[in-house]
């Protein structure tokens, strides 16, 4: 599951895991859905003196519904 465009090193460092033990690795690409969903919502509530908590957002709408 990539998330931000910054997850390169990591997708290929999977790959190689991956591939050493003989199981397939399919890359999901949520960094648009992850950016609108959870990172955007975060940034706005932190900035208005909030202490958002973004891993029930993630869970509900990236984990448990895009990626599966």
């Amino acid at each position: 599951m990539r998330l931000h465009s910054q997850s390169e090193a990591t997708w290929v460092s999977a790959q190689r895991a991956a591939q050493e033990i003989g199981i397939p690795i399919h890359l999901v690409d949520l960094s648009r859905e992850f950016s609108e969903l959870v990172v955007r919502p975060f940034l706005e509530s932190y900035s208005q003196g909030l202490t958002p908590s973004p891993c029930p957002i993630c869970n509900r709408f990236i984990k448990l519904g895009f990626l599966l």
